[in-house]
């Protein structure tokens, strides 16, 4: 677990390694999403949903870290098991979900107080922050697989499959006109799956990355 830990904690350095000037940009349009949100409540909720987005750019960042400075050369040749990697892998991801979820909640917060407009509708948030978390799930359990298996160099455009896929899903539902209330009753089963395919994508990248040569 320290092994997994320490590489869990480079993961979330990776987010720190760019520029001052980058840094500080990403805590100036953090700030004005906010204030919007602030000021007119009805931006609030699709606010909170569009930075999941952003989860595409942060879940990456490690996979290209490692690929720019050859890291992975270098993890072979030290004490860690290959699957310590892909578990610190993971849970990165997963405290990257958390992370999206929290500031989506405080965004809407911010919302419910707005001067204009606050936030009434509780029942459209549940479902914006489902389906944050699920589209994080989802695009670590189809791209992590083809990047740790195959290498970010290889799969760069990987991160990016579950966004086509969610994309590609909005354009049937709307070319269909399907009533996505009719899919509520199946809220529990579609979570199970997703927690099933994200433990077997686990294994899968586990399984890959043992199999790999550098």
């Amino acid at each position: 677990m320290r092994n997994v830990a320490k590489l869990v904690a480079l993961d979330m350095g990776a987010l720190y390694s760019g520029t001052h000037k980058y840094r500080w940009w990403s805590y100036l349009v953090a700030f004005l999403i906010v204030l919007i949100a602030f000021l007119n409540g009805d931006a609030a909720t699709p606010l909170a949903g569009a930075i999941t987005g952003t989860s595409v750019g942060i879940l990456m960042m490690p996979f290209a870290s490692v690929d720019r400075h050859g890291l992975e050369q270098l993890y072979t040749m030290l004490p860690i098991r290959r699957r310590e990697i892909v578990a610190s892998h993971y849970l990165f991801g997963l405290l990257v979900m958390l992370m999206i979820d929290l500031y989506a909640a405080f965004i809407v917060a911010v919302g419910m107080i707005a001067r204009f407009n606050p936030i009434h509708d509780y029942h459209a948030i549940i479902w914006m922050l489902f389906f944050a978390t699920g589209l994080v799930l989802l695009q670590m359990t189809l791209s992590f697989p083809l990047m740790i298996g195959l290498g970010f160099q290889r799969a760069p455009l990987a991160a990016y499959l579950p966004i086509g896929i969610v994309l590609l899903a909005v354009f049937i539902e709307t070319g269909l006109d399907l009533d996505l209330a009719v899919l509520r009753p199946w809220l529990t089963a579609f979570s199970i799956l997703l927690i099933v395919a994200f433990a077997f994508s686990w294994w899968l990248s586990t399984y890959l990355y043992k199999r790999r040569e550098f």
